[in-house]
């Protein structure tokens, strides 16, 4: 997030009322404790919105 918006992890936490340590755990790809409201928080601090497709998977072809 830091890259997109210019904003330190500690900026970005002032601004979603959170601390800079827990910003870095939302920004670990093996993070798996993200939560709608933390997400919708940080979306709203940054004037976005979160969105979640479910996209269809790619039908296996069987091999001959």
């Amino acid at each position: 997030m830091d890259k997109i918006y210019g904003l330190s992890q500690r900026e970005l936490a002032k601004l979603v009322g959170t601390t800079a340590s827990v910003i870095c755990l939302l920004e670990d790809a093996d993070y798996q404790g993200h939560s709608m409201a933390m997400l919708n928080r940080i979306a709203a601090a940054l004037n976005q919105r979160v969105e979640i497709r479910f996209v269809r998977l790619k039908a296996k072809t069987a091999r001959v």
